[in-house]
């Protein structure tokens, strides 16, 4: 899957349940992390990375939040 590379506004929020095994429902163009801490994500391109430390909004497509090394809670998803 490629960016979409646009910049509006999103349209709708989902509360995220870091899964190991299963990819968002459909795609987030940024997440919101309201309890600081880690969040391993796969971006669009297919690349995994831990975000150290976070509190706020993590702008990226993401295709999946990962319960292993997320220590950070009330996540949300916006596409």
């Amino acid at each position: 899957m490629q960016p979409s590379g646009s910049i509006s506004a999103v349209a709708v929020g989902f509360l995220v349940t870091p899964n190991d095994s299963a990819d968002l429902a459909k795609p987030a163009r940024t997440l919101f992390v309201g309890g600081y801490g880690a969040v391993k994500i796969t971006t669009a391109l297919g690349d995994t990375f831990i975000h150290p430390a976070i509190d706020g909004y993590l702008c990226m497509e993401v295709t999946r939040v990962w319960a292993t090394d997320t220590t950070a809670t009330d996540i949300v998803a916006y596409y």
